[in-house]
């Protein structure tokens, strides 16, 4: 609260919080995803027989436009994780960063509610 310092170095910290719990729970390889130098999505990696982009965000405020991008080139199910609560939006899956561990299971879901 206040320090600088966890503020510029916040949203490394969450990715790297995010890949520990992904690694941990998800069988798969993870990869993030880059296109050209415009777009750049943090995770990328197998949840079931999908390839499943992942975004980090570590705050309320989620405007994930490169998940948008890759998701635009993929016709696939997203997640964001972020300190807002659990929902299904359309093909986004929003997991609060306090249940990453779910987010397979989350995914999964809403590829059986897709």
């Amino acid at each position: 609260m206040g320090d600088e310092r966890f503020s510029l170095y916040r949203g490394a910290c969450t990715e790297n919080l995010v890949l520990l719990e992904l690694k941990k729970t998800l069988p798969s390889e993870i990869y993030c995803w880059r296109s050209g130098n415009k777009a750049e999505v943090d995770f990328l990696t197998w949840i079931g027989d999908k390839l499943t982009p992942i975004e980090v965000k570590s705050g309320t405020k989620v405007r994930a436009r490169s998940l948008g991008v890759y998701m635009n080139s993929d016709d696939c199910i997203g997640a964001v994780t972020s300190m807002q609560d659990t929902s299904i939006n359309g093909r986004i899956v929003h997991v609060p960063l306090y249940m990453v561990w779910t987010v397979g299971v989350m995914v999964k879901r809403a590829y059986d509610e897709h």
